[in-house]
């Protein structure tokens, strides 16, 4: 179920309903727990999820944020090999459509998540600090 209103375009929209959404980030040694609840407003229950994500799967926990606050699943895509500087790396591809909202979202959700890996995660994928519709955002994991 997502949280996000389909028909809200407006970016601030968009983080306001994640900052409803997200209770709680909670870590421990080994993994993160993101707590929220369900926004839907034509119920009445206040419905409480847990999210278990590793700790070092940064692509899963920004999977599910972005899910959170858009609704839309969000779709990776593997460039050249010669864009990535780690044998394990992926990089992330957003339509144009989400791009902007997502960079706006992250800079947001920097100052929620207590790990400072995550949050140089996050700093990785804003490398157009412009926010220049057509380039692409990444994150090397």
């Amino acid at each position: 179920m997502s949280c996000a209103n389909s028909s809200g375009t407006e970016y601030s929209r968009i983080i306001n309903t994640l900052k409803e959404c997200i209770i709680e980030v909670k870590m421990d040694i080994t993994r993160y727990k993101i707590i929220h609840k369900s926004c839907n407003k034509k119920s009445h229950q206040d419905i409480v999820k847990s999210i278990i994500i590793d700790k070092d799967s940064h692509l899963k926990i920004l999977k599910e944020i972005f899910k959170l606050a858009t609704g839309e699943d969000l779709h990776e895509k593997v460039l050249e090999e010669k864009t990535i500087t780690s044998d394990t790396s992926n990089l992330i591809k957003l339509s144009i459509e989400k791009e902007f909202q997502f960079v706006i979202l992250l800079k947001n959700l920097r100052f929620i998540l207590p790990e400072p890996s995550v949050k140089q995660a996050i700093n990785a994928i804003l490398i157009d600090q412009n926010l220049t519709i057509n380039k692409l955002i990444y994150m090397n994991i």
